[in-house]
C-alpha cells in the first residue's frame, strides 16, 4: 500500500479487531457427552471491536467487526458504552460496504440513546495532532474506554485512499473514532502496518460520510474551527464511542474443534500475545542490527601517489553489510513470551 507522504508496501496489514476466538470447550480433544434436551449443536465463536453514533439510534464500525471472511456474518451483535448508564442493546445491520477497500458498516439501535460525533467534512492537515477512542484488548485491558495519541503522517492518494497516522491501535480498536483537537472525527481507525515499527491507518472522513449519506439521506458533516484541550475532545468522544461485541454461530467447523453442545452466547477475550501483538516475532534486541544485518567495515591502504623519492598510500575502509548473529538475518527474533506461537495461552 502506498500513501502520500511514504512508502508504506513493505510491512504487513492486520485489522485492528479482536479475533473470533474459539471457545475453551470446544477446544477440548475429547468429544462431550449429547445432552438429549439439546438437538441443535452449534459452534459458536466472539469477537469485539468499537463503534460510534453518527446519528441518533445509528451507528459506524468497520466492515471486518461484523463480516468476517472465515465465520460470514455475524449472528447476534450487541452495543454498550461500558461506564455510563446505557446498557447493552442488540442492533441489526443496516449496510455494509461491498469491499475491504471501504472497511464500513453501518448498524441500528433504537435502544440506544447516546449523543451522535461529528464528522469532519475537510481532510486533516499533514503533521496534525489527533486521538483514537476504542475498547482494545478488553480480557486483558477491561472494558473501559481508552485513548491513545499520534499525528497524521500520510494524507490519501490517488492510488491509495486510507488516512496513516504513528498512534498506536490494538486489537478491539477497530471502528472507533480518531478525533482531531476540534473534536471532529477525521477517520475511522481501521487497520495496523507491521514494518519496522507500527504505522496505523483508517477510512477518511469525506468517504464516510459519503457511506452514510448513502443510507441516511438527510446526514452531512461539519467543519469547525474549535480547539479543544485533548481531555475535553476524549471526555467529549466518551460519550458517544461504543463498544462493539459480536457472536458467529455455526462458524467453520474445521475451527470451531470438536462437535459438541449448544454453547451459550458468551463473549471471549483476544487471546493473542500482548507482547508480540499475535505476530509471534520480536524485533531483533541486537543494538546494531539494521534489517537484519550489521554494518561493519573492512581497511585497508591505497596508492594515493608515486614520486622518485617513493610511493605514498593512504588508509582507506570499505563499508559493507554482515547478518546479524541475533536474529541471523530475519530482522526479529521469536517471542520467549509466546514462544513464537502468537497466542497467549
Amino acid at each position: 500500500m502506498v500513501a502520500a507522504g511514504g512508502n508504506l508496501d513493505k510491512g504487513r496489514r492486520v485489522w485492528a479487531f479482536s479475533p473470533a476466538v474459539v471457545p475453551d470447550a470446544e477446544r477440548s480433544s475429547q468429544r462431550p457427552e449429547p445432552e438429549i434436551n439439546k438437538i441443535r449443536k452449534v459452534r459458536s465463536v466472539g469477537a469485539n471491536g468499537t463503534g460510534f453514533v453518527v446519528a441518533n439510534g445509528y451507528v459506524v464500525t468497520n466492515r471486518h467487526v461484523v463480516r468476517d471472511k472465515l465465520y460470514g456474518t455475524a449472528d447476534m451483535i450487541q452495543l454498550s458504552i461500558p461506564g455510563s448508564t446505557i446498557g447493552t442493546s442488540p442492533a441489526i445491520i443496516v449496510a455494509i460496504a461491498k469491499t475491504d477497500d471501504l472497511d464500513l458498516a453501518l448498524l441500528q439501535c433504537d435502544q440506544l440513546n447516546a449523543p451522535p460525533l461529528t464528522l469532519s467534512t475537510e481532510p486533516p492537515r499533514l503533521g496534525k495532532d489527533v486521538m483514537a477512542l476504542g475498547y482494545p484488548k478488553i480480557g486483558l485491558l477491561g472494558k473501559s474506554l481508552k485513548s491513545t495519541r499520534g499525528s497524521i503522517l500520510a494524507l490519501p492518494g490517488p492510488s491509495d485512499r486510507w488516512l496513516g497516522y504513528d498512534l498506536v491501535l490494538n486489537s478491539g480498536n477497530s471502528g472507533g473514532p480518531l478525533l482531531g483537537d476540534d473534536g471532529n472525527v477525521v477517520a475511522v481507525n481501521t487497520f495496523t502496518w507491521i514494518i519496522d515499527q507500527p504505522i496505523s491507518g483508517g477510512v477518511p472522513s469525506d468517504r464516510t460520510i459519503e457511506f452514510i449519506a448513502d443510507h441516511l439521506p438527510d446526514f452531512t458533516g461539519a467543519a469547525s474551527d474549535a480547539v479543544l484541550d485533548w481531555a475535553d475532545v476524549a471526555e467529549l468522544g466518551a460519550k458517544s464511542t461504543v463498544l462493539v461485541q459480536v457472536q458467529f454461530t455455526d462458524a467453520v467447523p474445521a475451527l470451531a474443534g470438536v462437535e459438541g453442545a449448544q454453547v451459550e452466547a458468551n463473549y471471549y477475550s483476544d487471546p493473542s500475545c500482548a507482547h508480540c501483538r499475535g505476530w509471534g516475532k520480536l524485533a531483533c534486541p541486537h543494538p546494531k542490527c539494521s534489517g537484519g544485518g550489521i554494518l561493519k567495515y573492512r581497511h585497508y591502504r591505497e596508492l594515493w601517489a608515486a614520486s622518485k623519492i617513493g610511493i605514498v598510500t593512504r588508509a582507506r575502509r570499505k563499508g559493507f553489510k554482515s547478518r546479524c548473529p541475533t536474529c541471523s538475518g530475519a530482522n526479529a527474533i521469536k517471542c520467549k513470551f509466546c514462544r513464537g506461537t502468537g497466542n497467549a495461552r
